[in-house]
């Protein structure tokens, strides 16, 4: 009888929990659902090893030891070249690109200045720069009708030099062939860039030179409308 008597006290307790047992069988109340964040998205990364330049009304684009050149053509400026390495530089200006993989340069389309690096010509088929042959170039830039290359032995320009853009602080030759241009001993030049009349070299640090056109004292505060070499500060 004890026994039995336990046994109907147990399945009395399990139909009828206390308040405690109820509390600890209930599900748990279902979290309230937090607004959705929308995942932070990247912007691609540029393709590796691929370069990119613009001209006047034609564009330029090296892949590995390809250049490929879409637009205007009218002085050849949109042909192709393949180099024997990979492309390392690339600029382009007005009607006229230059390409280097590192040693000498290449350029093509307007040379009616020289500023492809030939005799004057209306069209220049891609052909290596005269006078930049064995030079290890490290960076090109290009401006309306001249360029200019930073070598492993300085600063060398090509082209008109009717603006001063050849950086002898003088009206020059309206086309030329590559020349050096005298920089301070110092300059320790790691990169160039160009307007449409006037160059300027930079070094990692902070220093430029510039040279060529003075045209609204874009480069010193002189009445003069063409500069030399010159030191410039805020570039």
């Amino acid at each position: 009888l004890v026994c039995l008597a336990l046994m109907v006290a147990a399945l009395w307790v399990m139909k009828n929990p206390t308040a405690d047992d109820a509390a600890q069988s209930e599900p748990p109340t279902p979290a309230a659902s937090a607004p959705a964040t929308p995942e932070a998205t990247t912007a691609p990364a540029p393709a590796v090893g691929v370069l990119e330049a613009t001209g006047k009304a034609h564009m330029c684009v090296a892949r590995g030891k390809d250049v490929s050149c879409i637009g205007v053509g009218d002085h050849g400026q949109n042909a192709s070249h393949t180099f024997d390495a990979d492309v390392k530089v690339l600029a382009a200006g007005g009607d006229t690109t230059c390409a280097s993989s590192g040693q000498g340069a290449v350029c093509w389309g307007d040379n009616r200045w020289s500023q492809a690096g030939q005799q004057p010509s209306d069209t220049q088929a891609p052909t290596p720069v005269s006078g930049l042959e064995g030079l290890e170039v490290k960076d090109v830039a290009v401006g309306d009708a001249h360029a200019c290359a930073l070598t492993n032995t300085g600063v060398w320009c090509w082209g008109t030099d009717y603006n001063g853009q050849l950086g002898g602080g003088a009206q020059g030759d309206k086309a030329s062939l590559a020349r050096q241009v005298t920089l301070p001993g110092d300059a320790r030049v790691t990169s160039l860039v160009a307007s449409r009349f006037a160059t300027c070299a930079r070094n990692d640090e902070g220093r430029a030179w510039c040279w060529g056109s003075n045209d609204k004292q874009a480069l010193a505060d002189s009445p003069a409308g063409i500069v030399g070499v010159i030191e410039k500060s805020g570039l």
